[in-house]
Parts: C-alpha cells; sequence; structure tokens
C-alpha cells in the first residue's frame, strides 16, 4: 500500500511538474506572441512609415520632375522662338536689300543651321552684288571711252567733210577757170583767124594795086 500511494504521489507530481510546465509554455508562447504581435505591429507602422515617405518622395519628386520638365519646355522654346525671329529679321532684311544685315546665332542645332544658311546666302548675294556693280564699272568705262571714240570719229567725219567740200569748191573753182581760159583761148583763136583773115585780104588787095 506506501509503495502504492507512493507511486500515486509520484504520479501525481508528475502531472502536477507537467501542468506547471505546460502552463509555463502557455505564458510563454503568449508572451512570444504578444512580442511577435508587437515586432509585426512594428514593422507595419514603419512600413506604413516607408510608404508613406516613399510616396511623398514620389509625389516631390514627380512634381520636380513636371517643373523642371516646364522651365525646360519654356526655355527651349523660349531659345527657339527668339531663334526663328532673329532668323525672319535677317532673312527680312537681306530681302529690303540690306546687304550688311548679320545674324550672330551660335547653336548646333536645325535652327543655327538654319541660321548658317541664311549667312551663306547673305555674303554668296554680297560677292554677286559686288561682281554685278564691278562689271557695271567697267560698262560704264567701255560706254565712256565708246562715247569718246565716237566723239572723236564724229569730229574727224566733220573735218573731213569740211576738207572735202572745200576740195570740190576748189575744183568747182578750178573748173570755172578751166572754162573760162578755154573760153578765151576760143576768143583768142577767132580773133586770130580774123586777123590772119584781115591779113591775107589786105595782102591780096596790096598785090591787086
Amino acid at each position: 500500500v506506501e509503495l502504492y500511494q507512493k507511486e500515486m504521489a509520484a504520479i501525481l507530481e508528475a502531472i502536477k511538474e507537467q501542468a506547471k510546465v505546460e502552463q509555463e509554455m502557455i505564458a510563454a508562447r503568449r508572451s512570444a506572441a504578444e512580442k511577435i504581435d508587437g515586432v509585426v505591429a512594428g514593422q507595419q507602422k514603419k512600413a506604413t512609415a516607408q510608404v508613406s515617405a516613399s510616396t511623398a518622395l514620389i509625389s516631390g519628386a514627380s512634381l520636380g520632375a513636371v517643373v523642371l520638365g516646364l522651365l525646360v519646355a519654356f526655355f527651349l522654346t523660349r531659345m527657339i522662338v527668339g531663334a526663328l525671329v532673329q532668323g525672319v529679321a535677317f532673312a527680312r532684311r537681306i530681302a529690303a536689300g540690306d546687304l550688311t544685315a548679320t545674324i550672330a546665332l551660335n547653336q548646333k542645332d536645325e535652327v543655327g543651321q538654319l541660321a548658317d544658311t541664311l549667312k551663306g546666302m547673305a555674303e554668296k548675294l554680297r560677292e554677286v552684288i559686288g561682281d554685278v556693280s564691278t562689271a557695271a564699272e567697267q560698262v560704264s568705262i567701255g560706254s565712256n571711252e565708246i562715247s569718246d571714240a565716237a566723239q572723236n570719229l564724229s569730229q574727224g567725219a566733220t573735218e573731213q567733210a569740211a576738207s572735202i567740200e572745200e576740195t570740190s569748191s576748189s575744183m568747182e573753182e578750178m573748173t570755172s577757170n578751166i572754162q573760162q581760159n578755154s573760153d578765151n583761148a576760143n576768143t583768142t583763136q577767132t580773133i586770130a583767124q580774123r586777123a590772119a583773115k584781115d591779113a591775107a585780104e589786105g595782102g591780096v588787095e596790096v598785090g591787086q594795086a
């Protein structure tokens, strides 16, 4: 009986120890669960805070990117429009005949290429105008030389005509003199013939007497 009582007491003690261990394990599990819940809640709070911060950062970055894009677009538009306005003003001055117009655009884009093309066109126009002006001066000089030569030729022709007219007058006068000499010679011959006839008739009468 005593042995049975001792064994039962040992069994009861073991059951109490097991119950105590189970209570300690339950308490430990509860504590661990609470700690896990706390850690999970803390991590959730941290994750929520990080998500909020990331959202705020992304929103700020997006807003900054939009503002930066607007500023870049504004300055690019202003630069392009300003360059185009200068190009149009330069082309209008060239079209109006102002070949001294210049344009200063040091850009490597299409607008800069357009400005370089306009500058090259203006330089070619200045060269062409210079060549035409030089040719016009040469033509003017040649015209003056031709005019002087024509004037000299006209003067020579006038002098030659006057000389021909003087020669013609001299020839007419010479012809008149020759005609008069011929008339005088005819008259002299007639007189001589009459004198000879009269002399002959006088010689006959003298012979008859």
